[in-house]
C-alpha cells in the first residue's frame, strides 16, 4: 500500500523524489500520521493534491495529519552522505579519510 501511495505521490512534479517517513497511527484517537519529504519547493495546490492522495489510502474512520518536509542538503549532511558512502563501498580508503577530506 504505502508504495502504491508513494508511486501517486511521485507523478506530482514537484514531488517526484519524496519520500514518506514512517507512518504514525494513533489508534485511540483514530489518527494517522504521515510525514512527506521533498528536496524541491513545491506549489500549496501540490500540497492540497499529495494530502488528497494519502486520505485515499487511510480509513475513513481515522483523522489524516500529513506534514510536508522540504529537506534542505547543507555541506555536512552530504559530506557525511559521502564517508558513509565511501565507508561502506571502500572500507581500506575510509580509514584514511576524514570530513575535511571532503570540500562541498
Amino acid at each position: 500500500m504505502t508504495n502504491k501511495c508513494l508511486n501517486e505521490i511521485r507523478s506530482i512534479e514537484n514531488f517526484n523524489t519524496a519520500i514518506i517517513k514512517p507512518i504514525v497511527i494513533y489508534s485511540q484517537s483514530n489518527l494517522v500520521e504521515v510525514k512527506i519529504i521533498t528536496d524541491k519547493t513545491y506549489r500549496d495546490a501540490e500540497k492540497e493534491e499529495v494530502c488528497k492522495i494519502i486520505r485515499k489510502f487511510v480509513p475513513t474512520r481515522f483523522d489524516c495529519r500529513v506534514e510536508v518536509i522540504k529537506l534542505t542538503p547543507d555541506a555536512e549532511m552530504i559530506s557525511r552522505k559521502i564517508l558513509e558512502i565511501v565507508k561502506d563501498n571502500f572500507k581500506a580508503l575510509s580509514v584514511t579519510m576524514t570530513a575535511d577530506d571532503i570540500k562541498v
